[in-house]
């Protein structure tokens, strides 16, 4: 006999793999149902708000000196004045 979805879905022949990953999937989904009234419209704002800010992510290491570079600094400079650990 099968108990929660992850046995239910191994008896009709799903992988293990795949089942553990449906259950989880389909317990996530039972959360944000109970939680919300409208889950997907809840599901969308987040994934914009997320999408917008990895669009803020630097992409290069010229976009990271040039966010690091504060007042008087130099960007290509040694931010620690030649004073790194030695190995």
């Amino acid at each position: 006999m099968a108990s929660g979805a992850h046995g239910v879905l191994q008896e009709a022949g799903i992988p293990e793999g795949a089942a553990r990953q449906q259950a989880v999937a389909a317990a996530q989904r039972l959360y944000l149902v109970r939680a919300f009234e409208e889950p997907d419209k809840v599901i969308a704002r987040v994934t914009q708000k997320v999408v917008a800010i990895v669009a803020t992510f630097p992409r290069t290491p010229a976009d990271i000196e040039r966010r690091n570079a504060g007042p008087g600094r130099i960007p290509g400079s040694d931010p620690l004045g030649g004073h790194r650990r030695k190995s």
